[in-house]
C-alpha cells in the first residue's frame, strides 16, 4: 500500500508540475509579447521617463547649489558619482559659462549643433542618439542635463548597436517619432515631447528567449515524466514489454505532434528553432528540434534500460539460434552506434556554432546545448546497448563464445566499411563501436550480474569522454578544412569591401575639399602636396594598408609609357585600364583591377571643376591603391564599418601566399613561405592538404599559372585533449541526473552511501573543492598580474609616443587649431609606427588633432577629453593616467599623458586608446583554464583511484569483521579473528573475540534451555493431542463393557459402532505421530535437481479434477526452473500450501487458486494465491509458528514445516492477506547453476 501511495503521489506531483509549467510558459509569452501590450509598454516607458526627469531635476539643482557656493573648479565635482550616473542611467551634465564649456561629466555626447545659451526642455537627436535635454540657468551659467533615450548610430556593427537605454526595457526596433504619429510621451508638466511607435517583434532580449526556452524544456520534461509514471501505474499494462511499447508509442506520438503542428508556435518562432544555427533536412530543421529529439531518445533509452531481463528466451540446446541471436544483437549495437555517430557528425559539421572547446570564451549557449545533445545521445546509446547485452548475456554460454560472436560481427561491419557501403564508410564509427563492444564483452560479468559499480561507470565515462574528444577533433578539423577551401576560392578574386565602403563614404568630401581644389588650380601642380593632403585629410587609418600613387591629368595632357617611351592621352590611358581590367564597385568612380598581381588593386577617379556650373573640368585625379600587408590592425577595430559590409574575418588565424608561374607574388601572416612552389609540393589535385613546419597547409591549384596556399598552425597535444576535461565533467553531471531519474521511482534510501562510499565521496569532494578554490584564486591572480603587465605595456608605449611627439613638437610654445592638418599628419605617421590611434587635446580638453578624425566627425565621442582624466591631469597634476572608456559596446583602456615643450611648458595632452586588453586577457585566462582543468582532471582521476584503493584498504578489516559477524550463528562453532596489529582495529577485534567466547557459552546454555523447553512444550502438545482421542476411546470401551454385562439386545450394532469409533481415533493418533515424525525429519534431505515447472504442472493436473475450485499455473516465458532440493519435501511444500488454499475457499462458490513463477536475479519466485476468507491481522505473527492452527483439527505443523523446508534451501517465504479478499503465499528458491556448463 505504501508503494502504491508513493506512486500515486509522484503521478499527481508530475501532473501538477506539467500543468503549472505549461501555464508559466504560456503566460510568460503573453506577458512579454509586445503585440498585445502596447498600452502597458507605453505606461512603463512614461513612468521610467518621469523618473529619469526627476533625477535630472535633482542633479540640476545640486549643480546649481554648487555654482552658488562658487565651487566650480573641475576638482570640486564628484566625478565618480557622475560617471556612475552615466554608466547606469545614461545621464550626463555640462556647465557653460556664457558660451564656453567649463565642466562636463562625460565625453560621450557630441553637441556641435547645439546652442549652449538656450533653455532646453525637449528631445533632440544628436549624432549618436536621441536625448532628453533639460537646462537650468543661473546668471551667466547654463547647466544642461542630457538623458539618453535611444542610441542611434550611423553605423551598425558588433560595437555600435542601436537601442533604447536599458532602463526603458523596450525593443530596439521601436521608433521615436513626432507626437502625432505614435504613443505620446510627456514631461512632468504634461507637455508632449515625442511619440513612440512600438515594434511588433515579440521578444527583444536574448536572455528572455533563453528563459522561455528553459521553461518550455522543463514543462516537456515534466510531461514526459508524468506519461512514464502514469502508464507504469496502469494494471492494464502489467506485462513489461507491453508497457514499454505503449510508453514509447505515446512519447513518439507526442514528439510527432509537436514537430508537425509546431506546438507551441511562439517557441518555434525563436531562432533556436530555425535554420540559423543548425539544419540538415526536413526532419532535422533546427538545433531546437535536435534537442527535443535528444530528450525523447534519452527518455526512451531510460525506459528500455528499466525493463527486467531476468529471463532466458532461448533453450540451452538451441545453439545455432543462439549464435544467430547474439550476432544480430552485436550487429544491432553497431547500427545504433552508427546512428549516434551520424547525429554527432551532423551537429558539428552542419551548424555554424563553435565547438572549439580550447577557446572557452568563443563558446555560446548554443555550443553548450549542442554538447548536451551529444552527451545525451552517447549516454542513451550506452543504456540501450547495456540492456541489449544484458539480454544476450542471460544465456548460459562461455565468455569465449561471446568473443567469437563479437569478432564475427566486427568482421561483418569491417567489410561494409571497407567497401564504403552506405553510412558505414566512417572509420571513426567502426573503431568506436568495436572498442566499446570489446570493453563491454570484456566486462560481461558486470553486465550479466548487473553489478554496475563505481569503477565500471567511471571507466565507461572516461571512454565516452575520450571518444567524444576525438570526434570533436576529427569533425572540427573536417569543418575547418572545408572552410579553408572556401577561403582559398574567395582569395582568388577577393575584393576589399571595407575599402569600397569607406571610399563611397568619403568620395563627395574629397571632391568638395577646397584645399585640394586650390592645389589642382595652380599652373604647376605639386603631386606630392596633393597626395599628402589626401592622406592626412581622407585616406588615413584603414587606408594605411594600401600603397598610394596619384596621377593628375589636365585636359589634353599626354603621358609617357615606359619602357617603350610612347606617348598617349592621359585620360584615355586610365580609361582603357578601367575598360579592360576594371570591375565596378559601390562607387561609379572606383574600380577593382583584376591585374593578376596577387594584390588588391583599385583605381579611383576624381573629376574636379572650378565651380559647380563649369562645363569643363580643370583636372582629373587618378588614385591608384595597391594593398600591402600589415601584421596588426590599427586603432578602433571595425568601429566605423557597418555590419552590412561583408568583412572577411576568417583570415584571423591563417597565413596565405599567392604564386604565379611558380614564384611567390605576395604573402600574409606569420608563416614564412618559400619563394617558389617547386620546393613545396607538386600535385595536379585542385585541393591538397599537407603538413610542414608544424603547420597544416592547403594548396589550391587555381589554374595552370596560379596557386594559393593557406596555412594554419597545427593544434598542440594540449589543444587536442583540452575538451576531454570539460566533456568528462559534463558526462559526470548528466550521469548524476540519469542515476537520479533511475533511482527516483525507487526508495530514496538507495541514494544514501555506505561508509566506504562516504569515505570515497569525502576524499573526492575535498579535491573538487580545492580545485574550485585554487582555480578561482589563480584566475583572480592572473587577472591582476595581467592588468599590471598591461599597465606597464601601455605606459611604455605611451612614453615612446611621447618621446617622438616631444622631438617633433618641442619647439612650439603653443599648439593651436590652425595647426590641425600638420598635427593630423604627424599623428598618422606615429600611428603607423606604433599600431595604435593617437589623439591630441589642448589645455582646455578640446580635441586638437587625431590619427582618426572620423571618430569625432561621426559624433561617436565628443570633442572633449574624458572628464575624469582631465581632472586628474589638470587638478591632481598626474603625469600619467590610465582609465577605462567605451564607445558603444567597445570597452578599452585609454592612457592620457601631458606633453611639454623644450622649455618644460605644458602645451597639450596626449591620448592613446589601447584595444587589445580584452581579447588578450580572455586568451590568457582561456589558456590557463585549459591547462589548469586538464591537470586538475588528472589529479581528480588520481584522487578517485587513490580514494578507491585507500577506502578499500581502510574498510577491508571492517568488511572482514562484518563478514565474520554475518556468519555468527547460535549453536554453531564461530571462528575467531587473528589480528596482529595493536591498533584501533585490533582493539575492536579483541572485543569481537571476547564476544564470540561469551556467545558460545551463552549459546550452549540457551540451546540446552530451548531444547528442554521445546521438548517440554512439544510433549505437552503431543500429550494433549493424544489425550483428545483417548477420552472417546475410553468412554466407548466403558459403554461396550456395560452392554456386554447387561446382555444388550443390540450388541451387534453397538460392537459395529465401537469398532468404527476406535478405528477413527486410532487413525487420528497415527496422523499425529506422522506429523511429529515429519517435523523431526526436516534436517534429513535427499538433494537432487528438480524442475519446478514440471513439478507444479503435475500438481496442478492432479487437482484439476476437483470441481469446487479452479487452479491455474502461469510461468511468464520460463521454460524450466531448476532448483537443488529434496523432491518429497518440495511436494510437501506445495501440497500444504494448496491444501490451505482449498480449505480457505471451501465456502466460496467461485474458488480460484493461481500459481505463478517468475525469475528474480538468481532466484525463482513462486506465488500461490487464493480468493478465500483471508487471515485476520492479529494472527499474522503466529502463522508460521509450530502448533498454531486456525482449523479445528491437526497439530498446526504444516506451515512451520513449509517455512523450515524453504529456509533450509536458502530461500524466503512470506505472505500477503486481506480479509474476505484472499491470501498470497510467496516464497523464493535459489536457481541451480551448473558450473560445468560450457560449449
Amino acid at each position: 500500500m505504501k508503494i502504491k501511495n508513493i506512486q500515486r503521489f509522484k503521478i499527481i506531483l508530475f501532473l501538477s508540475l506539467s500543468i503549472i509549467s505549461i501555464f508559466i510558459v504560456y503566460f510568460t509569452h503573453l506577458f512579454f509579447h509586445s503585440t498585445t501590450n502596447f498600452s502597458r509598454q507605453s505606461e512603463n516607458f512614461q513612468k521610467t521617463f518621469l523618473e529619469k526627469e526627476k533625477v535630472l531635476d535633482e542633479n540640476l539643482l545640486l549643480l546649481k547649489k554648487q555654482i552658488e557656493a562658487k565651487k566650480i573648479n573641475n576638482s570640486d565635482f564628484d566625478h565618480k558619482y557622475f560617471s556612475d550616473l552615466f554608466e547606469k542611467g545614461g545621464i550626463l551634465f555640462q556647465i557653460y559659462k556664457k558660451d564656453s564649456l567649463i565642466f562636463w561629466t562625460s565625453n560621450s555626447v557630441s553637441i556641435n549643433n547645439l546652442n549652449p545659451t538656450n533653455k532646453y526642455d525637449s528631445v533632440c537627436q544628436l549624432k549618436n542618439g536621441w536625448y532628453y535635454l533639460k537646462s537650468l540657468k543661473l546668471n551667466e551659467y547654463n547647466i544642461i542635463g542630457f538623458s539618453l533615450i535611444k542610441s542611434e548610430y550611423k553605423y551598425q556593427n558588433d560595437y555600435l548597436v542601436n537601442g533604447f537605454q536599458q532602463d526603458f526595457e523596450l525593443s530596439n526596433k521601436s521608433q521615436i517619432v513626432s507626437p502625432g504619429n505614435g504613443n505620446i510621451v510627456k514631461n512632468s508638466k504634461g507637455a508632449p515631447l515625442f511619440g513612440l511607435k512600438f515594434s511588433k517583434t515579440p521578444y527583444n532580449k536574448d536572455s528572455f528567449k533563453l528563459l522561455l526556452l528553459v521553461f518550455y524544456i522543463l514543462s516537456l520534461l515534466f510531461i514526459i515524466s508524468f506519461i512514464r509514471l502514469f502508464i507504469g501505474s496502469l494494471k492494464l499494462f502489467k506485462n513489461q514489454l507491453l508497457r514499454l511499447s505503449v510508453t514509447l508509442l505515446v512519447l513518439w506520438v507526442l514528439r510527432a505532434f509537436l514537430f508537425y503542428f509546431k506546438v507551441p508556435h511562439f517557441i518555434y518562432d525563436l531562432d533556436f528553432f530555425g535554420p540559423k544555427y543548425f539544419a540538415t533536412s526536413d526532419l532535422l530543421p533546427s538545433l531546437g528540434d535536435l534537442l527535443l529529439y535528444g530528450i525523447f531518445i534519452f527518455f526512451s533509452a531510460l525506459e528500455i534500460f528499466k525493463i527486467n531481463t531476468d529471463f532466458k528466451f532461448l533453450h540451452p540446446k538451441q545453439l545455432p539460434l543462439k549464435v544467430l541471436v547474439i550476432v544480430l544483437s552485436f550487429s544491432l549495437c553497431y547500427f545504433l552506434s552508427m546512428s549516434v555517430i551520424y547525429f554527432f557528425k551532423s551537429i558539428i559539421i552542419n551548424s555554424n556554432v563553435s565547438f572549439l572547446l580550447n577557446n572557452i570564451f568563443g563558446l555560446t549557449v548554443y555550443s553548450y546545448l549542442g554538447l548536451v545533445i551529444i552527451v545525451f545521445l552517447f549516454i542513451s546509446l550506452f543504456l540501450v546497448i547495456i540492456k541489449l547485452l544484458e539480454l544476450v548475456f542471460s544465456n548460459e554460454v562461455s565468455k569465449s563464445f561471446y568473443f567469437l560472436c563479437f569478432v564475427f560481427s566486427a568482421a561483418e561491419f569491417f567489410v561494409l566499411y571497407y567497401y564504403k557501403v552506405g553510412l558505414f564508410d566512417n572509420v571513426y564509427f567502426f573503431l568506436f563501436t568495436t572498442m566499446f563492444l570489446f570493453l563491454l564483452v570484456f566486462r560481461h560479468k558486470n553486465i550479466k550480474e548487473k553489478s554496475y559499480n563505481f569503477s565500471f561507470l567511471i571507466i565507461a565515462l572516461i571512454f565516452f569522454s575520450f571518444v567524444t574528444t576525438y570526434g570533436l577533433y576529427k569533425y572540427n578539423n573536417f569543418k575547418e578544412e572545408e572552410k579553408r577551401k572556401l577561403l582559398a576560392i574567395k582569395l582568388t578574386t577577393e575584393q576589399d569591401p571595407i575599402a569600397e565602403y569607406l571610399f563611397n563614404e568619403i568620395e563627395s568630401n574629397v571632391l568638395e575639399d577646397s584645399l585640394t581644389l586650390k592645389l589642382l588650380s595652380k599652373k604647376v601642380i605639386n603631386e606630392d602636396s596633393v597626395l599628402k593632403r589626401l592622406q592626412v585629410k581622407f585616406f588615413n587609418g584603414y587606408w594605411s594598408k594600401y600603397d598610394m600613387q596619384i596621377t593628375i591629368c589636365k585636359p589634353g595632357d599626354t603621358i609617357t609609357i615606359k619602357p617603350d617611351n610612347y606617348k598617349t592621352d592621359c585620360d584615355d590611358f586610365f580609361n582603357n585600364i578601367i575598360k579592360n581590367i576594371g570591375r565596378p564597385t559601390l562607387s561609379e568612380n572606383m574600380f577593382f583591377l583584376n591585374n593578376e598581381s596577387g594584390r588588391n588593386s583599385y583605381l579611383s577617379r576624381f573629376v574636379y571643376y572650378e565651380n559647380p556650373y563649369a562645363a569643363k573640368p580643370i583636372a582629373t585625379l587618378y588614385l591608384e591603391l595597391d594593398s600591402k600587408f600589415i601584421p596588426k590592425e590599427l586603432g578602433y577595430p571595425e568601429l566605423l564599418i557597418d555590419k552590412s559590409i561583408l568583412v572577411n574575418k576568417d583570415l584571423t588565424n591563417y597565413s596565405y601566399a599567392r604564386y604565379k608561374n611558380g614564384e611567390q607574388i605576395n604573402q600574409y601572416g606569420k608563416y614564412f613561405y618559400n619563394l617558389t612552389t617547386d620546393v613545396i609540393t607538386n600535385s595536379s589535385q585542385e585541393f591538397l592538404f599537407f603538413d610542414k613546419n608544424n603547420y597544416s597547409h592547403l594548396q589550391y591549384q587555381v589554374d595552370d599559372k596560379h596557386i594559393i596556399i593557406i596555412s594554419k598552425k597545427n593544434d598542440s597535444v594540449l589543444d587536442i585533449i583540452a575538451p576531454f576535461s570539460y566533456l568528462f565533467i559534463l558526462y559526470v553531471l548528466i550521469s548524476i541526473i540519469v542515476l537520479f531519474l533511475y533511482i527516483f521511482p525507487l526508495k530514496l534510501n538507495n541514494l544514501f552511501l555506505n561508509f566506504k562510499g562516504r569515505l570515497q565521496a569525502a576524499m573526492i569532494f575535498i579535491v573538487v573543492v580545492s580545485f574550485i578554490i585554487i582555480g578561482t584564486t589563480t584566475v583572480y591572480y592572473i587577472i591582476n598580474i595581467y592588468n599590471n603587465k598591461n599597465t606597464d605595456n601601455i605606459s611604455e608605449k605611451a612614453h615612446s609616443i611621447l618621446v617622438e611627439a616631444e622631438s617633433k613638437l618641442s619647439f612650439y610654445d603653443k599648439l593651436t587649431p590652425d595647426m590641425r592638418d600638420f598635427l593630423n599628419g604627424l599623428l598618422i605617421n606615429f600611428s603607423n609606427v606604433y599600431f595604435t590611434d593617437i589623439n591630441l587635446y589642448d589645455l582646455n580638453g578640446n580635441i586638437l588633432a587625431s590619427s582618426r578624425e572620423k571618430i569625432f566627425e561621426e559624433g561617436l565621442v565628443s570633442n572633449k577629453m574624458n572628464s575624469e582624466a582631465y581632472n586628474e591631469l589638470t587638478n591632481n597634476k598626474k603625469t600619467l593616467i590610465i582609465i577605462n572608456e567605451n564607445i558603444g559596446k567597445l570597452n578599452y583602456s585609454s592612457v592620457y599623458i601631458p606633453l611639454r615643450n623644450n622649455q618644460n611648458k605644458l602645451t597639450s595632452y596626449l591620448n592613446m586608446p589601447y584595444f587589445s586588453k580584452q581579447s588578450e586577457l580572455k586568451n590568457e585566462i582561456s589558456g590557463f583554464l585549459i591547462a589548469f582543468i586538464n591537470v586538475y582532471m588528472l589529479l581528480i582521476a588520481l584522487a578517485i583511484i587513490i580514494a578507491i584503493l585507500l577506502s578499500n584498504y581502510i574498510t577491508r578489516p571492517l568488511k572482514f569483521i562484518k563478514d565474520k559477524m554475518s556468519r555468527i550463528s547460535l549453536g554453531k562453532s564461530n571462528e575467531k579473528i587473528v589480528w596482529k596489529s595493536k591498533d584501533e582495529i585490533g582493539s575492536l577485534i579483541n572485543e569481537y573475540n571476547r564476544m564470540i567466547d561469551e556467545l558460545s557459552h551463552n549459546a550452549e546454555l540457551l540451546a540446552q534451555s530451548e531444547r528442554e523447553g521445546a521438548w517440554s512444550e512439544m510433549a505437552k502438545q503431543v500429550a494433549h493431542e493424544i489425550k483428545n482421542p483417548l477420552t472417546p476411546m475410553k468412554l466407548s470401551v466403558q459403554h461396550l463393557q456395560r452392554a456386554w454385562i447387561d446382555k444388550a439386545e443390540d450388541w451387534d450394532s453397538r460392537l459395529e459402532r465401537f469398532t468404527k469409533t476406535m478405528i477413527e481415533q486410532i487413525e487420528s493418533l497415527s496422523s499425529i505421530a506422522s506429523e511429529f515424525s515429519d517435523f523431526a525429519k526436516l534436517s534429513k534431505m535427499n538433494f537432487e535437481t528438480i524442475d519446478l515447472v514440471n513439478l507444479i504442472e503435475s500438481i496442478v493436473t492432479l487437482n484439476k479434477s476437483d470441481e469446487n475450485f479452479n487452479i491455474n499455473f502461469s510461468r511468464e516465458n520460463i521454460n524450466e526452473a531448476v532448483v537443488f532440493a529434496d523432491k518429497s519435501q518440495m511436494l510437501r511444500v506445495f501440497n500444504n500450501l494448496i491444501k490451505n488454499a482449498i480449505q480457505a475457499i471451501e465456502n466460496n462458490e467461485k474458488g480460484k487458486i493461481e500459481i505463478t513463477i517468475t525469475k528474480m536475479d538468481e532466484f525463482f519466485q513462486i506465488t500461490i494465491s487464493d480468493n478465500g476468507v483471508g487471515i485476520d491481522q492479529e494472527q499474522f505473527e503466529k502463522i508460521f509458528s509450530p502448533n498454531f492452527t486456525t482449523k479445528t483439527g491437526g497439530m498446526g505443523l504444516g506451515l512451520a514445516m513449509v517455512k523450515g523446508i524453504i529456509e533450509n534451501l536458502k530461500g524466503k517465504i512470506w505472505f500477503e492477506s486481506e480479509k474476505n479478499i484472499g491470501t498470497k503465499f510467496i516464497f523464493t528458491l535459489p536457481q541451480y547453476i551448473d558450473d560445468t556448463t560450457s560449449l
